[in-house]
């Protein structure tokens, strides 16, 4: 199966590019929803983020503030990666989970800010990074006229 990744900045485009994918049926993974998700449910990252970042991140009900952990991982790299490392290993699980309910699917799409960084764009199958209206139109057309014989 082809897996695509959709990736931007903020304001790029990433998410009207696959709600667009939606409309035509195309399964879509948001990588960001999930680790929000992951935040609130996961109790082990959790722990694990309180434990390195400290109490400065949660909020009056002990919860991790996602403003108070961005403000200090946007400002400083390692911090940055040091949350990365714990994160991204368990959205590459659940994306894989994920994908094993879609072997019917043609293709899907992967969505995330950044694709390049993360272990589950590293997963063998991963055909192009999209970041363009144009390169949806172009998947689609290929997909459209049976073109994609050879991915699979």
């Amino acid at each position: 199966m082809l897996q695509v990744g959709i990736t931007g900045g903020i304001g790029s485009g990433k998410s009207t590019i696959c709600k667009i994918f939606e409309l035509l049926n195309i399964s879509v993974y948001n990588a960001d929803i999930e680790a929000r998700k992951i935040l609130q449910e996961d109790n082990a990252i959790k722990s694990r983020i309180k434990e390195i970042f400290g109490n400065k991140i949660l909020n009056q009900n002990f919860e991790i503030d996602r403003t108070k952990l961005a403000a200090i991982v946007f400002s400083n790299n390692e911090k940055l990666d040091q949350l990365n490392a714990i994160i991204h290993p368990a959205i590459q699980k659940k994306y894989l989970l994920w994908l094993q309910n879609k072997t019917f699917a043609p293709y899907v799409l992967k969505e995330a800010a950044k694709l390049k960084q993360i272990a589950a764009f590293k997963h063998k199958g991963f055909w192009k990074s999209m970041n363009t209206l144009k390169d949806v139109i172009e998947l689609n057309e290929i997909y459209n006229k049976g073109e994609m014989k050879w991915l699979k």
